[in-house]
């Protein structure tokens, strides 16, 4: 039987920087929104609507100032509800604190298959939650959620079968409030549209300017 070799591997194929194609600029919504979020008000904002919505339609939060300061939040199991430290005076970290023990509410309720895993295992996968969902919207946790994951990742099974439920709650926390965003997304969008047109304005402006002194 004649032998057929196979060749595997890799070929070189062209590539293009966005700087080669034309066309109308992209609408960039993502990175309007994390702007946004890097002003007080807006986070302020954010977070006292997502924890009204959770309050609404999801689990108990109640924001109160907890006898232990270094405590910044926590998810009672057995009540089903979820506790955050009203001294913490960063916005920001509240609602990245509040997604993590939301995120702990989902994955290792009473009757989840999570429940029983070594309490560093649970902290891990609820800071891995927390630190995708504040990633996504331009909060830098990194440096805090660095520890709990790495320690974490050590178990490489533990982390392959974690990692879909991770992505799941992350997924289904981001939609959430994306949902709660979209009258502002709306309000981000025509400012946008409306600093584009006056740019576009002040360009003509120039422009003519510029004929006329020619």
């Amino acid at each position: 039987m004649e032998k057929k070799e196979i060749l595997k591997g890799f070929r070189f194929v062209n590539v293009f920087d966005i700087s080669q194609t034309q066309g109308k600029e992209l609408f960039d919504i993502r990175k309007l929104i994390r702007e946004d979020l890097k002003e007080s008000e807006h986070i302020q904002s954010l977070y006292k609507h997502f924890l009204a919505h959770l309050n609404k339609n999801r689990i108990e939060v109640k924001e109160e100032v907890l006898d232990d300061p270094s405590t910044k939040g926590y998810y009672d199991r057995a009540k089903h509800l979820i506790r955050i430290n009203a001294s913490v005076e960063n916005t920001s970290l509240k609602f990245k604190t509040l997604i993590h023990e939301y995120a702990h509410a989902q994955l290792h309720h009473k009757e989840s298959d999570m429940q029983n895993l070594p309490r560093g295992h649970k902290e891990a996968q609820a800071e891995a939650v927390a630190f995708i969902v504040s990633k996504y919207y331009g909060l830098d946790t990194e440096p805090y959620s660095a520890g709990y994951i790495a320690t974490w990742a050590k178990d490489i099974q533990l982390a392959k079968q974690a990692m879909k439920e991770i992505q799941h709650v992350a997924q289904g926390i981001i939609q959430e409030i994306d949902e709660l965003m979209k009258e502002r997304i709306k309000e981000l969008r025509q400012i946008h549209e409306s600093s584009k047109d006056q740019d576009k304005n002040n360009k003509n402006e120039k422009d003519k300017e510029m004929q006329l002194q020619r």
